[in-house]
């Protein structure tokens, strides 16, 4: 009867008492942003070989190689894929209606309507040095302090809460993993937004769930940057950016397509976000097209929104079919994708309500087409209102620092924005264009 005998003529050597050595990650982005909190990596040991001798007549000898730093590797690899989400941070931008017409109201009480839409971004430095020039012999000591203090702040922040010229443009939504297994926990930077299932992100969580069976339930932070009632989509990003979280949390059991399609149930502007930053849409809204964006994505733009918000309901209750306009918004879509955006094509069939409801706005607008002549390329209203978007320069007029109605004004340039398929929108860095600072003593 054969016997054998294993012979270890190298034994494991191990660089570590412990081979199981924890590092940690700080950051991973599969799509998006987000944190983990450690991960196993295995320092690597050298191989083992085993030899066995058979006894018998032939005195065959076979040599066995095992590297157990494959098959740990491997392990590693199996746990890292395994390992599941705990923290993700995602930006939440906002947009603008280049065109808005309405064309129809539809039996359900829903206007139809054909508007071309795109995703906005906001440049590093938000607001130049020079923006910050007063003429000392009209400005009061404290609308100078004012200034000076936002001025300072620009560089660093991007915004000034204290004189309200708030610089900053796109949300970021923080969410994790709650051990709760009933409900969401929202919190946010600004009083005002309500924190339970009348916020849209709450919506969308619920939403979801429903629509995947699946049970996760998040505590969630909302940086709000983007004001409300301003015509943005602000509240309708937030709901997108809520749906593509959830599902990253749940291993993307739905595509972008399906997150497209349920997003309608929760607001009109909402299936927008889902396309890739442009996009014509139709129906209520919620029929998404896609198509390439209209200008270079560097060309520059200023929004400027008073105090007062728009309520959408109302600016609707005023909307006469009769009065809008009568061109096929199929045109506008054919010469913007020709020779660019202009003022003859950027039609909003709200802002006559809009205008009504918020009689200082028609205002701003005509006093920012006037000063702004030869420096914009248009000037009109985002969706229902309240901000006003000149295209073609981030500069806004003087009159929006010299004058004391519109002190309190938010304020940002812009930029167009645009993300990649199956990745979430990125926060810039930095703006498009490189921008020179020029310092004006105040």
């Amino acid at each position: 009867m054969a016997s054998s005998h294993f012979l270890c003529s190298n034994h494991t050597i191990l660089t570590s008492q412990n081979p199981f050595k924890t590092i940690h990650l700080p950051q991973f982005r599969p799509n998006g942003s987000s944190n983990f909190h450690s991960k196993l990596h295995f320092q690597r040991p050298h191989f083992l070989k085993v030899r066995a001798m058979v006894s018998d007549s032939s005195r065959k000898q076979l040599e066995i190689v095992y590297d157990p730093d494959e098959r740990i590797n491997k392990l590693a690899d199996k746990i890292d894929k395994d390992a599941p989400l705990s923290r993700l941070t995602l930006f939440s931008p906002c947009k603008i209606n280049v065109f808005l017409r309405i064309t129809n109201k539809r039996e359900d009480g829903y206007h139809d309507l054909a508007s071309l839409f795109h995703g906005l971004m906001y440049p590093e430095f938000v607001i130049l040095m020079d923006y910050f020039y007063v003429d000392n012999s009209t400005a009061t000591a404290e609308r100078k302090q004012s200034l000076v203090h936002c001025t300072l702040l620009a560089i660093h922040v991007k915004s000034c809460t204290d004189c309200g010229h708030e610089l900053r443009l796109g949300d970021i939504i923080k969410f994790s993993l709650s051990p709760s297994n009933t409900k969401d926990a929202l919190s946010t930077n600004v009083s005002g937004v309500p924190l339970d299932d009348r916020n849209l992100i709450i919506k969308a969580l619920n939403l979801y769930r429903k629509k995947t069976g699946t049970e996760n339930f998040f505590w969630i932070h909302l940086d709000k940057r983007v004001p409300t009632g301003a015509g943005l989509g602000g509240g309708s990003s937030n709901a997108a950016t809520a749906l593509w979280a959830a599902n990253q949390f749940n291993g993307c059991p739905a595509t972008e397509k399906e997150l497209q399609e349920w997003s309608s149930e929760i607001g009109s502007d909402v299936p927008f976000f889902f396309s890739q930053g442009a996009a014509y849409c139709t129906g209520r809204g919620e029929i998404v097209q896609d198509i390439p964006p209209l200008e270079s994505l560097s060309i520059p733009m200023v929004l400027i929104k008073p105090p007062q918000a728009c309520s959408t309901a109302e600016v609707y209750k005023r909307l006469r079919l009769d009065q809008t306009s009568s061109i096929d918004p199929s045109i506008l879509l054919e010469r913007i994708s020709t020779n660019g955006i202009s003022q003859d094509v950027c039609i909003n069939d709200l802002e006559p309500p809009a205008f009504e409801v918020l009689p200082s706005l028609k205002r701003l607008k005509q006093r920012i087409s006037a000063a702004g002549r030869g420096q914009y390329d248009a000037v009109f209203m985002s969706g229902s209102g309240s901000t006003i978007v000149g295209i073609g320069s981030p500069d806004p007029p003087q009159f929006v620092y010299d004058e004391d109605e519109y002190r309190d004004v938010f304020l940002s340039d812009a930029y167009f924005l645009t993300r990649e398929a199956n990745e979430w929108y990125k926060e810039p860095a930095s703006s498009p264009s490189s921008q020179s600072l020029v310092s004006e003593s105040v």
